[in-house]
């Protein structure tokens, strides 16, 4: 009871948290790679992102089960919102608005697969 417990919070709370300090410190450190998505965003050239793809996969070879959940599901969301939105409805329409927000202004809505943590981190913006 206590590893589903353990992996309950690591996987809706834990991970959208690390996802939203990730996707944060790109932003306050000027990436070049994730200013190139930005870019591609408003050019309609949205590329598959290899950099997820590769910790996917160290994470199920090392067995890290968790950690390839918390990143699927951070994959799986982002590819959706820029690749096929109109397919969205429910909440991964709040999702999909909520990202376009950001792409708007970069300065708000660092989570992508949960809107709680911007409420958290009073980086929300409707």
């Amino acid at each position: 009871m206590l590893k589903i417990l353990y992996s309950c919070v690591s996987l809706f709370i834990l991970g959208p948290i690390f996802e939203w300090f990730i996707h944060y410190f790109l932003h306050r450190i000027n990436n070049i790679y994730h200013k190139a998505h930005h870019i591609d965003f408003y050019n309609n050239r949205v590329i598959i992102e290899k950099v997820p793809i590769i910790t996917i996969s160290l994470f199920l070879y090392l067995n890290w089960y968790i950690s390839f959940l918390i990143n699927l599901q951070y994959y799986v969301v982002h590819t959706i919102v820029h690749k096929n939105p109109t397919i969205c409805n429910g909440y991964f329409l709040y999702l999909v608005k909520h990202h376009q927000t950001h792409h708007k202004n970069s300065d708000y809505n660092f989570g992508v697969s949960y809107l709680w943590v911007d409420k958290l981190f009073n980086t929300y913006k409707a």
